[in-house]
């Protein structure tokens, strides 16, 4: 992205109740190009998001506050997780950055006073990157974004996603996983009762998915009947107990068709970062040598690292 495009399209949204802070960082975005939409009301923030179309936010938080984290995560509710969020403290917080980083799932903690040029060079960095993630589901098949049999993202927007935290976590020590899912015997199957069925099946399998995830993992179809999950935040402590936990989600729901009832079974794998630092595909080949490796009888997690 060229510098002019940037000054153009980069719009950013600034919340902070402190009236100086907010004309100052304010003042310094508009003088370095970008559009700024500046309040001094958290509330305000989301109500307006749909409005705005900000491509990136500055929040203000006054821990242990949390009116600034719901009004963030709100923001991420309402751009399907794409909006990059900058969060900012009074003071320095290590605990607080962290859980901002994690949990609130920040892109950047900054402290008061903001070091305004490193913040423009940041967000113009954030703008870039997110408009290379836009590019390339774009140029993804329109059937694959809109699969009719499971209705989750694609091979391509979930690479991509998994690039975008692998950076992120790079810079801040942060953790996330991938998980990859995929329907045993389903060839089998697709032989059996043929196409039409097989789809029902797909589409069962994705439902029991999305209701294993959390609101910020992202679900994505990688093959006629492979799934894999981005799963932000998520700890290699917490990967046995998210896999227990889909495990027995599928044998819990049989799927019934016309009559008939059927026990779909997936085998599930997994790897984590930052035990694998690699590329996005190098990160899905280790959950798939994961999802090959022997393993006994499931039993539960006695004590799981993350409640995913």
């Amino acid at each position: 992205m060229d510098e002019s495009k940037t000054k153009l399209q980069a719009k950013v949204l600034v919340v902070d109740s402190n009236r100086s802070n907010l004309d100052r960082v304010a003042r310094a975005l508009r003088d370095a190009g970008l559009q700024v939409v500046a309040l001094s009301r958290l509330g305000v923030a989301p109500p307006l998001y749909s409005v705005v179309r900000p491509d990136a936010a500055v929040v203000a938080c006054r821990l242990p506050d949390p009116s600034g984290i719901s009004a963030a995560r709100r923001l991420r509710q309402l751009s399907k997780g794409t909006l990059p969020l900058f969060y900012v403290l009074d003071a320095p917080d290590e605990e607080g950055r962290r859980y901002l980083l994690e949990r609130a799932r920040g892109t950047d903690v900054l402290i008061q006073p903001i070091d305004c040029r490193e913040l423009i060079a940041k967000l113009k960095a954030q703008v870039e990157l997110k408009s290379s993630i836009e590019k390339v589901v774009s140029e993804s098949s329109a059937p694959a974004l809109n699969d009719q049999s499971s209705g989750v993202r694609d091979r391509a927007f979930l690479t991509a996603l998994i690039e975008h935290e692998a950076r992120r976590a790079e810079r801040h020590g942060g953790s996330f996983a991938v998980l990859v899912g995929v329907l045993a015997g389903f060839e089998q199957l697709k032989k059996t009762l043929g196409a039409e069925w097989s789809d029902r099946i797909v589409a069962h399998a994705a439902q029991v998915f999305r209701r294993n995830t959390r609101e910020c993992d992202v679900l994505a179809k990688l093959d006629q009947a492979e799934f894999g999950l981005c799963l932000p935040g998520a700890s290699r402590e917490g990967l046995p107990f998210l896999r227990h936990r889909l495990l027995s989600s599928f044998d819990a729901s049989p799927l019934r068709l016309e009559g008939r009832v059927l026990r779909p079974s997936v085998l599930v794998g997994a790897a984590s970062f930052p035990e694998t630092v690699s590329s996005a595909r190098d990160l899905l080949r280790a959950a798939y040598q994961d999802l090959r490796r022997p393993r006994g009888s499931v039993r539960a997690p006695s004590a799981p690292g993350l409640a995913l």
